[in-house]
């Protein structure tokens, strides 16, 4: 479960993101009673948040027991309101998240979405914030090229492959595009190069692997327009 013993408060721990099976939770108090016992005598946090309600709310309410202190739940994949709203698992999970202290995601609509999917009063929205190194980036002049920037951990959810493809297929009536992937793993470039080949843009395409805060800011600085297709987000 990645409960490693804390030394000290606001220690993080990864549960994941399990599939949510019948008995979830029970396995998700035993799970909070055994983080609880690695935690030991290292002073309690004073708010718990739960990433994704699957099955991170269910630990984070019975920690949240255990302690005596609040949590939240933070959400944004829409993959979490495919469960069958006539199932036990959803009335355990509502609850879960009703009794929540605090409930978030990063838009409006889709704050809208999982409060009336778990009919629950709110979810409130917190836009991500941008670093204010971000403005001082400087940004190169008169470039003749109009480049794409994609960033993500690319596998086949960001669907790096259509913007190859749609990049092969505007390459004629637009010969100065270019496109910037960041984020794909040294086998995911390597598909992704042999695609671009094969649509005859591989000139056009630069596939790097993750890369730090100043790296992205400076490429995103040197492109025109980010780019992401995501299956579901």
């Amino acid at each position: 479960m990645g409960c490693e013993r804390p030394n000290l408060p606001g220690t993080t721990a990864e549960f994941g993101t399990r599939p949510s099976l019948p008995g979830q939770q029970v396995l998700a108090t035993a799970w909070a009673r055994a983080f609880a016992r690695r935690w030991g005598d290292a002073p309690k946090p004073e708010v718990i948040h739960a990433h994704s309600v699957l099955p991170s709310v269910l630990v984070a309410r019975e920690l949240s027991r255990l302690w005596h202190v609040p949590y939240g739940l933070t959400e944004h994949s829409p993959s979490t309101m495919t469960i069958s709203k006539t199932s036990p698992r959803y009335r355990v999970i509502r609850r879960a998240v009703a009794e929540a202290d605090f409930r978030l995601s990063v838009s409006d609509g889709v704050c809208q979405q999982f409060a009336d999917f778990y009919a629950v009063p709110s979810f409130s929205t917190i836009p991500l914030p941008v670093a204010e190194a971000s403005f001082a980036t400087p940004l190169p002049q008169g470039s003749d090229t109009f480049t794409f920037v994609h960033v993500s951990l690319i596998e086949p959810r960001k669907r790096a492959d259509r913007v190859i493809r749609a990049l092969g297929a505007i390459a004629q009536d637009y010969p100065q595009t270019r496109a910037v992937f960041i984020g794909g793993a040294e086998d995911v470039n390597a598909s992704l190069t042999l695609l671009a080949t094969e649509c005859g843009v591989a000139d056009r395409v630069r596939l790097l692997p993750p890369t730090d805060k100043n790296g992205i800011r400076t490429q995103f600085a040197q492109s025109d327009c980010f780019v992401l297709v995501s299956s579901e987000e």
